[in-house]
């Protein structure tokens, strides 16, 4: 009896390491992919669900464009649009950015990045003529979350 009890016991163990496990890496994944506006030394603005793990990246990203046109100044236009058909993914050197910050939950450009109302570039009488692009969870890329 009691070889047979260590070997459940055992099970157990092991199947509850395993789901800690899994829910970990879920939450690694998934739960700490917030949107951000980073802001690179090239002056470009990228809008996007930031990513940490591994490499920095910033998925489903999105570029701020500024124009000459007076009744268009900014386009805000997806990555993945762009004329190379780059992929739906931005891996990028955090050396290169100046600062980033977490977008705020009622932020217009995560609705727009969540409900495109079309295709093409989105104009800046599209609803970004007064996006609050910061929120107050500023973020330094060497000093991480809290």
């Amino acid at each position: 009896m009691p070889k047979q009890k260590k070997i459940v016991f055992w099970g157990i163990i092991t199947i509850i390491v395993v789901v800690l496990v899994v829910l970990g890496l879920y939450f690694v994944f998934t739960a700490r992919s917030h949107y951000y506006a980073i802001y690179f030394r090239t002056g470009d603005i990228y809008f996007g669900r930031l990513n940490k793990f591994s490499r920095y990246t910033l998925k489903d990203p999105y570029l701020l464009v500024f124009t000459q046109d007076q009744e268009n100044p900014m386009l805000f236009q997806r990555f993945q649009n762009a004329f190379w058909a780059p992929s739906n993914k931005l891996k990028f050197n955090p050396e290169n950015v100046i600062w980033m910050t977490r977008l705020a939950a009622g932020s217009p450009v995560i609705t727009l990045i969540e409900n495109p109302p079309t295709s093409q570039p989105i104009s800046s009488q599209d609803n970004l003529s007064d996006f609050p692009a910061t929120s107050s969870d500023d973020v330094n890329p060497e000093e991480g979350e809290e």
